[in-house]
């Protein structure tokens, strides 16, 4: 969930005494809010029709730590356990990112990205592209990678009126196995969205040893530093992120934090816990 396929399977399995496994993995009101004018007239009755399914669940997997939990809260059993799948973590990996962010300068390219679709605003890109063009009015060089499909006519106008086309990079759907080598590009990742559940992009980002700087919506928070987050929808508040991270130490130093942060989402890990919860369930 949120899903209305998955509301009304569990209406039937209730109707016939079925036990019911939820996975949670956003939220029902955030993702309707942020859609559309008729998003946000269906969001609160959806919000609390999935308030419900979860609440009354024998068996609850979240995705998030607690954002999620304390949204959707549920009296049967649960387990948090994020549906990333990360490559392998390599030291190298890290010892290559501190090197690059080592030779960043106030008039070299500083390259951020984000890794979401770039056809749908609440993913809110366009916050971005705004601010980095207000930063190089004064004297920065940023430039943005956009990885991630779907229709590039709305952030494309967006990078034109603020004189940033040259400086914003659509590279459109990547592979999964060649989402990492872009992330490696990059100087920073940022996730400017409007809502989310956890982001398994950020977590992607981290365990390539990327500083990540993110909005407070969703599970996104927990992942990341505090003095990393910043207010959605907020074109000042990306820019006064971007400038406040722009120290060659700290950004290192969250590099490796990162990194390490990174690990307790590695596969194998995840899905050991993944598999205990479900032969539990399996045993009753």
């Amino acid at each position: 969930m949120p899903s209305l396929v998955a509301s009304k399977t569990i209406k039937y399995a209730k109707k016939f005494d079925k036990p019911v496994f939820v996975e949670v993995v956003g939220c029902a009101f955030d993702s309707l809010w942020n859609h559309s004018l008729k998003g946000k007239i269906i969001a609160i009755p959806n919000y609390f029709m999935m308030k419900l399914r979860i609440k009354t669940a024998p068996y609850v997997l979240y995705v998030s730590e607690k954002f999620l939990q304390k949204r959707y809260p549920s009296q049967g059993k649960t387990i948090n356990c994020s549906n990333v799948m990360l490559q392998s973590l390599d030291e190298e990996v890290l010892k290559r990112k501190t090197e690059d962010l080592e030779k960043m300068s106030h008039d070299s390219p500083i390259i951020i990205g984000t890794l979401a679709a770039v056809n749908v605003k609440y993913k809110g890109q366009q916050y971005v592209i705004k601010a980095i063009s207000k930063l190089n009015k004064q004297g920065y060089n940023f430039r943005y990678h956009l990885i991630g499909g779907g229709d590039q006519t709305y952030l494309t106008k967006i990078a034109k009126k603020y004189d940033v086309e040259d400086k914003v990079k659509f590279l459109g759907t990547v592979s999964h196995d060649k989402v990492f080598s872009e992330l490696d590009k990059l100087h920073l990742y940022i996730q400017p969205s409007a809502q989310e559940g956890l982001p398994r992009a950020v977590i992607e980002a981290m365990s390539r040893g990327l500083p990540v700087l993110g909005s407070n919506a969703g599970g996104t928070p927990e992942l990341i530093e505090e003095n990393y987050v910043f207010k959605k929808g907020s074109v000042r508040a990306v820019k006064k992120a971007l400038i406040k991270v722009l120290n060659k130490e700290k950004l290192i130093k969250t590099s490796k934090r990162n990194f390490n942060e990174a690990q307790k989402y590695d596969k194998e890990i995840l899905d050991k816990r993944r598999k205990a919860f479900y032969a539990e369930i399996a045993d009753k």
